[in-house]
């Protein structure tokens, strides 16, 4: 029963607190997972220790094999072990759902959970953007008119992920809205299904609609050929239709807007090209280290060095990732693990007929008139549609996974692999087989679990001392001792993540004057991340520029951009330091490197077009102050315009500067320089217009730079 409680409540929170990179919230829901697994090894009760014989489970021992080797060749250890305990933890759930949903209670608490997750996180997401559009009226007219639209993230990192979730919510919300009894729960499951499709709608992700659709059609499919669908159960499709569809006229504006930017050859034109470069990319990186890969986890950190376009911290394909991640074996064996529960699930779902003991059963028992019971929620002869609609959920997560990494995110792929435990024991795919190990093997799977749980304690809890050291940075800049405390203590409870070190060795260096340790530091990041963007060099030339020595930061940041070539903050950090000591050759060829790089496809085809990239303004406003001062006055406007331009997108690019400042972007004094640097570009061109005799253009420069706030 508590393996059974601590899945179910890694199910809840799953989309609540799993939608992010934050170590910490998705460590909880690991620590749930692996607790259950653990509590079901050592059980007592009936048969200890017991798991069910689900689909691909040599498959799944191979896989987990293959990341093994490819962790212990990893370019760095904290990032492997993280992913592999994140893999094992997915596989885990999937071998705990099939074992505790031979229990029908479970199994329709897992399905009524999901959906009531669905639909918090749903209606939370549309409430917080009717707000941010400004609440009642303004909402719907915000809806009502055209130009570009905001997109929903709800309660995850970005608006595709949150599409992935609701690929896999929608159908067994719909499913559920079927087969339940009581007027109360129709019509609370029905406004779910509602719900997640209007969320949907809001987060404009068009690979999102195209899986839902797929997803959907898939379960009307399967539920014709089961002979599930019942002449009953459509009045309620019929009710649904006559509910969803003007809302979903009325809700599409973002997805429009998306499809109208692509047409007219705006921000969105190059949604579907980045992908293809990204896989392209990919595909080298895979090329570079076919057989084991480039560790589990370290797609992020070791793609730069492949990239065209960008940047990206997933491949849009989770199958890539695993092939550039673990190696071609083992994209073969997860291939292979899809493909064996597809074809178990889907020959049972098909044979499934008849009634059970269960189900016959049901039909001749009265209910109770006012009790709900486990028959209300869901009905033993629900769970034959109930099979259509987990299969088809599954499918269009699978679909969704060839042009997104959905199965990266806690969020997704815990939900993915509960729902395919469900199916493989509701569908008959297991079968009353069952794994009991000996008392050996279960004390030897406790201890593994054991360390997974310890290390991902480890990794949250130093996440947890990281972002309190982030959060007072962003603060206060005063209190640099609070800061190297609090990343010391990152370091000591998880000494193997190199952004503690690097992070710590600039707070060393910067602000407590202790060169020697803060180089220790930095070169400790680099050990941990070897020949990776993450490693420390950029960080170690901080601390050489901040203690003068200049020819060493030159080397630290050439060094860098081995391993990110088109890191723009490497370059104006470059930049900055040839400005310093007068070298203009070193200045211009810097600046003109960042202006090559706005030009080419890393800048131009870029997967989120809405984050905006400032540090381009600051060559284009170098080179506008040269040609002012050289009497090029056309040039000069030419320049300051392009850089206005730049940095007025990103002051309106709205929540996305949030994000930003989240995923470490921009800090709140980078912020500060760019509108500075903004203010600054209005007056310089404003004098370029003057010169030129052109007074009203220069007047009207001069007052938005006093605007600028």
């Amino acid at each position: 029963m508590i393996s059974s409680v601590l899945l179910l409540a890694a199910l809840a929170l799953d989309p609540v607190i799993g939608g992010g990179i934050d170590a910490l919230k998705n460590g909880i829901l690991q620590l749930l997972v692996l607790g259950g697994i653990c509590c079901r090894l050592l059980s007592t009760k009936n048969r200890p220790g017991t798991f069910a014989r689900v689909p691909g489970e040599w498959f799944i021992a191979a896989f987990l094999a293959f990341a093994v080797i490819s962790t212990c060749a990893s370019k760095s250890i904290y990032f492997s072990l993280n992913q592999f305990i994140f893999f094992a933890t997915c596989l885990g759930a999937y071998l705990l759902s099939s074992s505790v949903s031979d229990d029908k209670r479970v199994a329709a608490a897992a399905m009524w959970l999901l959906l009531l997750s669905s639909l918090a996180v749903s209606s939370l997401g549309i409430r917080n953007y009717a707000l941010d559009a400004g609440g009642g009226i303004n909402f719907w007219r915000s809806l009502l008119g055209s130009g570009q639209h905001s997109r929903l993230f709800g309660a995850f990192i970005n608006p595709s992920f949150f599409a992935g979730y609701l690929v896999l919510a929608l159908p067994v919300s719909l499913g559920i809205y079927l087969v339940t009894r009581r007027t109360a729960l129709v019509v609370l499951a029905g406004l779910a299904f509602v719900v997640d499709m209007l969320a949907l709608m809001l987060t404009g992700a068009k690979f999102g609609i195209i899986a839902a659709v797929a997803s959907l059609g898939l379960f009307f499919l399967l539920a014709i050929v089961t002979k599930a669908l019942r002449r009953a159960r459509f009045i309620r499709l019929l009710a649904l239709c006559a509910v969803l569809t003007p809302l979903l006229v009325l809700f599409s504006a973002p997805v429009k807007s998306r499809i109208q930017a692509a047409e007219s050859g705006g921000a969105q034109v190059h949604s579907t090209v980045f992908r293809v470069y990204t896989w392209q990319a990919t595909m080298n990186m895979i090329a570079a280290q076919p057989w084991f890969g480039a560790g589990p986890g370290t797609y992020p950190i070791t793609y730069p060095k492949y990239t065209i376009a960008g940047p990206t911290r997933h491949a849009h394909n989770s199958y890539l990732q695993v092939a550039a991640e673990c190696g071609i074996p083992a994209a073969v064996v997860f291939l292979a693990l899809l493909i064996a529960l597809a074809r178990s699930t889907l020959l049972t779902t098909i044979r499934y007929s008849g009634c059970s003991p269960d189900e016959r059963k049901e039909a001749v028992e009265e209910p109770l008139p006012d009790a709900i019971t486990w028959t209300d929620i869901l009905p033993f002869s629900g769970w034959r549609l109930m099979n259509c609609a987990l299969f088809a959920a599954l499918f269009g997560s699978a679909v969704r996974n060839l042009v997104d990494s959905d199965w990266y995110i806690s969020g997704i792929s815990i939900t993915f692999w509960v729902i395919a435990g469900v199916l493989a024991t509701r569908s008959g795919a297991v079968g009353g087989q069952r794994l009991q190990p000996g008392k050996f093997t279960r004390n030897v799977a406790c201890a593994v679990c054991g360390v997974m749980i310890l290390l991902t304690a480890s990794f949250g809890l130093g996440d947890y001392y990281s972002d309190k050291a982030e959060s007072i940075q962003q603060r206060s800049a005063d209190e640099g001792q609070e800061v190297i405390r609090l990343y010391r203590k990152a370091a000591a409870v998880s000494p193997l993540a190199p952004s503690y070190h690097r992070h710590l060795a600039v707070w060393l260096g910067m602000h407590d004057g202790d060169w020697k340790n803060a180089y220790k530091q930095a070169d400790w990041a680099i050990r941990l991340a070897r020949n990776t963007s993450e490693g420390g060099w950029y960080a170690k030339a901080i601390i050489a520029e901040a203690n003068n020595e200049t020819p060493r930061a030159i080397a630290c940041y050439y060094k860098a951009l081995q391993y990110n070539p088109n890191s723009t903050k490497t370059l104006f950090r470059l930049a900055q330091i040839f400005r310093e000591i007068h070298n203009t050759e070193g200045l211009e060829g810097a600046l003109r490197r960042l202006l090559a790089i706005e030009n080419s496809d890393y800048e131009l085809v870029r997967g989120t077009p809405e984050i905006i990239d400032g540090t381009y303004a600051y060559a284009h406003a170098y080179f506008g102050e040269q040609y002012l001062n050289r009497h090029y006055y056309s040039a000069s406007i030419r320049e300051y315009r392009a850089a206005i331009k730049r940095l007025e997108q990103w002051r309106e690019s709205g929540n996305m500067r949030d994000v930003q400042r989240q995923i470490g972007l921009v800090s709140d004094a980078d912020a500060r320089n760019l509108l500075r640097l903004l203010r600054d570009c209005y007056t310089q061109l404003a004098a370029a217009y003057a010169a030129t005799g052109n007074d009203a253009e220069a007047k009207q420069a001069l007052e938005r730079a006093a605007k600028v706030d």
